[in-house]
Parts: C-alpha cells; sequence; structure tokens
C-alpha cells in the first residue's frame, strides 16, 4: 500500500487545521466544530460514539484525528435543509 503525501491546506491557529491526503480533503476537530458553528468539545463527543466513521489519522501527532470535509459539508448542507410549512 503506498502512502499519500500530505499538504497542509490551511494552518493550525485556534481555527484548526485543513489537510490533503490521497486527493481529500480533511479537517481537524477544532476546523470541523468552527464550520459547525459547535462546540470542539460537541464534535469531540460524536466522534467518541462513533457518529464519524471514516477517518484518518495523523501518527505524529499522538494520533490526532481528521475528519473528511465532505462529510463535514454534507451535515452543514442536511442542517440547512429548506423547511415547507403548511
Amino acid at each position: 500500500m503506498t502512502e499519500g503525501l500530505v499538504t497542509i491546506v490551511k494552518g493550525g491557529g485556534h481555527g484548526g487545521r485543513i489537510i490533503e491526503y490521497n486527493g481529500r480533503r480533511y479537517c481537524d476537530l477544532y476546523e470541523a466544530a468552527s464550520q459547525l458553528k459547535v462546540s470542539r468539545l460537541t464534535v469531540k463527543k460524536w466522534f467518541d460514539r462513533g457518529k464519524f466513521p471514516e477517518y484518518v489519522r495523523d501518527r505524529y501527532h499522538r494520533g490526532k484525528p481528521y475528519i473528511p470535509e465532505d462529510v463535514i459539508r454534507a451535515m452543514i448542507r442536511d442542517r440547512l435543509e429548506p423547511v415547507r410549512s403548511g
């Protein structure tokens, strides 16, 4: 199995980090919380409960998890569905 190159798309800091790995973008928990407009602890709780079955871990950063960005975008899209009133 060949491992792809990891590219940092958006650097760390308080907002979080976005990386690109094997042609797919991943967000850390800080960035996911920032995009979803919830607390980081809420995202951590969701992660621990298995809400994100697809993720990668950074082996050089104490196994820091990264969630696929398209999964986060889908969560935002699902939350912002237009509601038709009767």
